[in-house]
């Protein structure tokens, strides 16, 4: 072997270093990918709104019924304000006991399409809904529950909001039955809803 001969490589300090900035590295992606995968899933989770939405008024004119879409954590009765737990989207015509169109789900009224539950940590609440016209939003008929009626008209128009930590987003339903996106007028970051009052908490 000559003693001329050099061998390359890393030196300790040159390995500490490419070390430090691969940990650097790795440190500002984290929070980056977090913010990502946390606006994705809010993204999917007001699809997932808009799409039931027009499913269920889609449902009511074509089977010329009361449809009413409402929170659900069993997956058979109407029984939350808490809409990422799940919902249900049934025919409102009174079968096995109750009335047409009282949004609330009997033993045999048809339930039509069934979400269990929305991953990751999004919230989804409805806001100013009077589905029973009697000037209370607060109940929870008007709190777990939006129907349409056969021609796909609803009886009150109102916001569904869809929040995570970061922010809001909504869903606007007018008297027609149509969901639009809420929009910030004044661009200072929060939307508003259906009365055009900004949206500061679920």
């Amino acid at each position: 072997m000559s003693t001329g001969e050099k061998y390359t490589g890393f030196s300790l300090f040159e390995l500490i270093v490419v070390l430090a900035i691969i940990s650097l590295m790795a440190t500002l992606a984290v929070p980056s990918m977090q913010s990502i995968v946390q606006r994705n899933q809010k993204a999917g989770a007001l699809n997932s709104v808009f799409g039931a939405l027009s499913f269920a008024r889609m449902e009511a004119v074509t089977q010329q019924t009361n449809v009413v879409m409402c929170g659900s954590n069993d997956q058979a009765s109407c029984n939350t304000s808490q809409f990422e737990d799940g919902w249900i989207i049934f025919v409102d015509d009174g079968a096995g006991g109750g009335a047409a169109g009282d949004n609330i789900r009997h033993a045999d009224e048809l339930r039509l399409r069934v979400m269990e539950g929305i991953a990751g940590d999004v919230q989804i609440r409805t806001l100013n809904f009077d589905q029973n016209g009697d000037g209370d939003t607060t109940d929870d008929i008007d709190q777990n529950s939006i129907g349409f009626d056969d021609d796909g008209m609803s009886p009150s128009r109102g916001t569904i909001r869809v929040c995570d930590d970061a922010s809001i987003s909504a869903a606007v339903l007018n008297l027609s039955g149509q969901a639009r996106l809420s929009v910030d007028t004044n661009a200072d970051g929060n939307v508003e809803d259906d009365a055009g009052v900004e949206i500061t908490a679920c």
